[in-house]
């Protein structure tokens, strides 16, 4: 039997899939905490009790309260059996079984078309260890149609893996599915990348300094843990880019 505390976990996972921007999305229009919500998700263990029980972090009234008013779900929507507005590619009156159906599967309930998303068996480093890299594919994620229409990418231009350490830890944390467009690979300045690195593949955010050279940042303020890499531009042709960020979802 599903608990209250685990059907608002689920519900807040499949309103993130169908927000563009996800987890940061959400939390931001409601005035949220986006580590919060992340928590939530990732079923992060709060304090232990007196009597050294420990539970998950759960998404509180308020902060329930919140998010259905800023994106139109109508208070209680969190301990319902309501589906999505169609306004955000639900139908009203779905099911606990199909809502369930679409969090892992990401199916349009009005009959679009599904496509599919190769995940390769690959980590890419929000750190800055050595990573295998290993490209075996491990499967396939499902994606509604409308999904790769919104983001304006083919299906057989998408990369998914998985992510992993926490020096891009505000806005990719460790475990994510991080999906890329393998057809931009040329280096923009602000944006994240998977980039092709002699310790394996890298998930960092490209910044162009004054002299050409090019910055691979952390998103992680902890800069002693996680330090920012310079390449000097004598040696930017060391700069492999493997696709362009567009979507991250727990994984």
């Amino acid at each position: 039997m599903e608990t209250a505390a685990e059907r608002r976990k689920r519900k807040l996972q499949l309103l993130c899939d169908a927000v563009p921007g996800g987890v940061r999305a959400v939390a931001d229009a409601a005035g949220l905490n986006y580590q919060t919500l992340t928590q939530i998700l990732n079923g992060t263990l709060l304090p232990p009790k007196k009597d050294g029980t420990q539970n998950p972090r759960s998404l509180g009234d308020q902060a329930a309260e919140k998010i259905e008013d800023e994106w139109g779900l109508g208070r209680g929507w969190f301990d319902s059996h309501r589906n999505l507005p169609k306004a955000l590619g639900g139908e009203e009156n779905g099911s606990n079984a199909e809502l369930l159906d679409l969090a892992l599967q990401s199916k349009e309930d009005d009959g679009g078309e599904t496509l599919f998303i190769d995940y390769w068996d690959a980590q890419g480093s929000c750190g800055g260890g050595s990573i295998n890299t290993e490209t075996k594919l491990k499967g396939r994620l499902t994606k509604e149609s409308s999904w790769f229409q919104r983001y304006k990418i083919k299906p057989t231009d998408a990369l998914a893996i998985r992510a992993n350490g926490d020096s891009m830890s505000d806005f990719i944390v460790d475990g994510d599915i991080v999906i890329f467009d393998t057809t931009k690979t040329t280096p923009r300045s602000g944006t994240i990348f998977l980039i092709e690195h002699p310790d394996g593949l890298k998930i960092k955010q490209l910044r162009r300094d004054i002299d050409g050279a090019w910055v691979l940042e952390s998103r992680n303020l902890n800069k002693g843990r996680f330090p920012d890499e310079r390449i000097p531009p004598e040696s930017t042709d060391m700069l492999v880019i493997k696709g362009e960020f567009i979507y991250r979802q727990g994984g």
